[in-house]
C-alpha cells in the first residue's frame, strides 16, 4: 500500500474565471449589481457623453459574472475604470490599439 493512498485527497484547484474575478472585485467594494451599473453609467457618460441604460448594464454584468459571455473591449475598459482596477485584474486581455 502506498503512502499516498492513506492521505486524504487534495482539493481540486479552483479556477479563477473572468466572471469570478469580476464578481470578487464588485463584492470587495460591497457593491450590488445596481451600484456597479450606476458607476459604469457615470464613467461612460463622463468619457463618451453616452451611457447604456442601468437595466441593460445589470443584465450584462450578471452574464459576465456567470461566464455566459465575455465583455466587449469597450465594456472591459468601462468595467475596469468603474471598479478602479486594470483590465488584466479582471482576468481579461486588453487591446492596446482600442481607442478609449
Amino acid at each position: 500500500m502506498s503512502s499516498s493512498s492513506s492521505l486524504p485527497s487534495e482539493p481540486a484547484e479552483v479556477t479563477m474565471t473572468t466572471g469570478r474575478c469580476i464578481r470578487r472585485r464588485r463584492k470587495a467594494k460591497r457593491w450590488s449589481l445596481r451600484r456597479l451599473a450606476q458607476q459604469m453609467r457615470r464613467v461612460a457618460a463622463k468619457r463618451h457623453d453616452v451611457a447604456p441604460s442601468e437595466d441593460s448594464l445589470r443584465q450584462m454584468i450578471s452574464r459576465w459574472e456567470h461566464d455566459r459571455i465575455a465583455p466587449s473591449e469597450y465594456n472591459r475598459r468601462l468595467l475596469a475604470e468603474a471598479l478602479d482596477v486594470k483590465v488584466a485584474d479582471l482576468g481579461l486581455t486588453e487591446d492596446p490599439d482600442f481607442p478609449w
